[in-house]
């Protein structure tokens, strides 16, 4: 069995450098990590506006659901944000282009 460095390294995903790892690593996030993240920020959202709509006259279920709104609301800005550095990340060193997250 030969350990040379370059065998160990070709086993793991085809990562030979550390340009090729961060450039896996940003593909693992940008198709799964951030639609993961961005199809739980918006069943939160989701979750508000049902709660908001059912809640009737009570105040305090409205307040829940106004709650869980904004909640959703900085949560698509946040992902949103981490989807625009990504970007720029993936641009800038490994002149990639945008790819819309995807869930496959």
């Amino acid at each position: 069995m030969d350990l040379n460095k370059n065998s160990l390294m070709a086993q793991v995903n085809g990562v030979y450098d550390f340009r090729s790892l961060v450039a896996s690593l940003i593909d693992i996030i940008r198709g799964y990590i951030v639609p993961f993240i961005i199809s739980l920020a918006l069943l939160v959202f989701l979750w508000g506006v049902f709660k908001t709509v059912t809640s009737g006259a009570d105040p305090k279920k409205r307040q829940e659901g106004i709650a869980f709104i904004t909640y959703g609301i900085v949560g698509l800005a946040v992902m949103i944000s981490v989807w625009s550095l990504v970007y720029l990340l993936t641009t800038t060193f490994f002149s990639g282009g945008l790819l819309i997250p995807q869930l496959n």
